[in-house]
């Protein structure tokens, strides 16, 4: 019965990382939670990965929102056709 319940830390960190992306079973779910609640470890490596993806998606949220305010500057417009002309 233990052995259905209890999940070995490579187990729990392949459970950690599916539900940040998917929703995992109710039962792969209490398993990650039992295995949690006793191992340390594991415990801070779910924080950790909670904390980075959310940095994450912060990081390339900031990102895609600065280049949509990103300007060409017409004079820097103009010289790039003229040098593509010259190149013709």
């Amino acid at each position: 019965m233990m052995k259905l319940i209890m999940v070995s830390c490579k187990k729990a960190s392949e459970l950690i990382e599916k539900k940040e992306d998917y929703k995992i079973s109710p039962a792969e779910s209490v398993r990650l939670f039992i295995h949690t609640s006793m191992c340390t470890i594991c415990k801070g490596y779910e924080k950790q990965s909670i904390l980075l993806k959310i940095a994450l998606n912060n990081l390339f949220k900031d990102s895609e929102e600065s280049q949509k305010d990103t300007e060409v500057p017409e004079s820097l417009k103009k010289d790039i056709i003229k040098k593509i002309e010259a190149a013709a």
